[in-house]
């Protein structure tokens, strides 16, 4: 009995001074989320002949808002059913501001293991195009939340780091793209205080796609993400990604490019609805 008893205290204090973090993208069943995105970008855009020779230059700036209410009414297993209201959505570019087709819009998600669709109930109509980036975009969040937004599942202790695998990393850091060739992603719990966790991420890849953006050849995709999340509700947390990303696209049958140099930083806020 007093082997057992020590073994347990050999335990407990092994433990002593490790969290376990939990973050969740969904609710329960009959639950919701709230979720509020602010994205920001700057872009400088080179357009080149095909010999090479500058034609053009310009620089634009971008922002845009969301805010949505997800709804989870079927969860079991990789199957589910999510209800979705975006309730503010804004674009702005070089100072002009307008509403997004999302304002207003209702969306049922059908998840059925890797097959992600969407069907909308009410709002402006969307593009195709659009509608493919939204289903593609759910589908990242899905594998981002099983695999726990890449932060390991086992006790961890302030200060503690780990790799990130690039499957892993594809889906928390860049959620449109394809990636190709070696990715380096790291996490770090760098602090806990007040109930909250405090992890940085530092990741870098290279794309072959992003959206429906082609690249003449893999463009370097860098950055850092901040998370700060609730060590006791999976679906309190806060993130803030910083990303830099060049690469070249040649739209199909001509022969100039335009080469793109974009930073750009995300902040998601996510809470009980």
């Amino acid at each position: 009995m007093r082997r057992w008893s020590l073994v347990a205290a050999l335990l407990l204090l092994a433990q002593a001074g490790t969290y376990r973090v939990h973050v969740a993208m969904n609710a329960d069943i009959g639950q919701s989320v709230k979720v509020h995105q602010d994205a920001t970008i700057s872009q400088a855009v080179t357009l080149r002949d095909a010999a090479g020779k500058v034609k053009k230059t310009f620089t634009r700036d971008g922002h845009n808002l969301e805010e949505w209410t997800g709804l989870t009414l079927r969860r079991a297993g990789e199957n589910a059913t999510y209800k979705r209201t975006w309730t503010r959505a804004e674009q702005e570019a070089n100072g002009t501001r307008k509403f997004s087709p999302l304002q207003g819009l209702s969306v049922t998600f059908l998840v059925r293991g890797e097959n992600v669709g969407m069907m909308a109930s009410n709002g402006a109509p969307i593009s195709e195009e659009a509608r493919q980036n939204i289903e593609q975009l759910e589908r990242s969040r899905l594998h981002a939340e099983r695999n726990n937004l890449c932060v390991p599942l086992t006790p961890l202790a302030a200060g503690s780091t780990w790799t990130i695998a690039p499957e892993q990393a594809r889906d928390c850091f860049s959620e449109l793209g394809v990636v190709t060739g070696p990715v380096t992603a790291t996490g770090k719990l760098t602090a806990v205080e007040g109930g909250y966790a405090t992890i940085d991420f530092k990741f870098a890849m290279k794309l072959t796609t992003l959206g429906s953006l082609e690249f003449v050849s893999p463009a370097p995709l860098d950055g850092t993400m901040h998370v700060r999340t609730s060590l006791s509700d999976p679906l309190d947390w806060t993130s803030t990604k910083t990303f830099h990303l060049v690469g070249t696209v040649r739209p199909p049958g001509q022969s100039e490019s335009g080469t793109t140099d974009l930073h750009g930083t995300t902040t998601m806020r996510s809470g009980r609805g």
